[in-house]
């Protein structure tokens, strides 16, 4: 039996020319950002920043922890992947935001729903200026 003679390999050869790595393939390194869009999609989930201040200064809806609460958007009937309009939105603590993004609070939404309602009512009543048509 002769012994088997090892593989003789070349280098390869690239072809195309190496790029150097870029993070970013624009020049200018700046993600481009629609800002009418960013202000639209604020206005239409959260109303104003006023009204974000507003919410977090209640205490959470669920278990009752003291200020500040998160603005916690309710599962949206507008879309998968998609954050509802402001009048869904409630105060929840950290955990229970949580626990509601994970869909431990489910047999709860139609009483969440009724608190959301009541956040919309006393918001209109403490800000007639922001009435939505």
């Amino acid at each position: 039996m002769t012994p088997r003679r090892p593989i003789r390999r070349k280098p390869l050869k690239r072809k195309a020319s190496v790029k150097p790595h870029t993070v970013n393939a624009r020049k200018s390194g700046v993600k481009r950002v629609n800002v009418a869009r960013r202000v639209q999609e604020f206005a239409r989930a959260y109303g104003s920043k006023e009204r974000v201040a507003f919410v977090k200064a209640r205490r959470c809806a669920y278990c009752t922890f003291a200020p500040p609460s998160e603005n916690a958007h309710l599962p949206s009937q507008h879309g998968m992947g998609r954050k509802g309009p402001y009048t869904d939105i409630i105060p929840l603590c950290r955990t229970c935001h949580v626990a509601l993004d994970a869909h431990r609070l489910d047999s709860l939404l139609p009483v969440l729903r009724l608190v959301a309602e009541t956040i919309e009512t006393d918001w209109q009543a403490t800000h007639p200026e922001d009435r939505t048509p």
